[in-house]
């Protein structure tokens, strides 16, 4: 019996062709086309809510306003609880 390694394999690639997606992306079915309507880049909706135009929206969990309160809210609980205060004593 001689081994092989899965990429000899010779029925490998014809599996791997059925997952490429072939399709032209100016093809109207295409998701990535701007055309289609399941495209969630499409223009015509500016209501999306993973739209890149607005980075700092409120609603967005990586706006940096967000972000900062959460950090600056961590730091304050860690000061008040003496865990910041107790390390520093220690490393200094």
């Amino acid at each position: 019996m001689k081994l092989t390694s899965l990429a000899q394999h010779e029925e490998l690639p014809s599996k791997i062709i059925g997952f490429i997606d072939t399709r032209d992306p100016d093809s109207p079915d295409s998701p990535d086309s701007p055309d289609s309507p399941d495209s969630p880049d499409s223009p015509d909706s500016p209501d999306s809510p993973d739209s890149p135009d607005s980075p700092d929206s409120p609603d967005s969990p990586d706006s940096p306003s967000k972000r900062e309160k959460a950090e600056t809210n961590y730091v304050h609980r860690k000061e008040a609880s003496g865990y910041l205060s107790d390390a520093k004593k220690r490393y200094d």
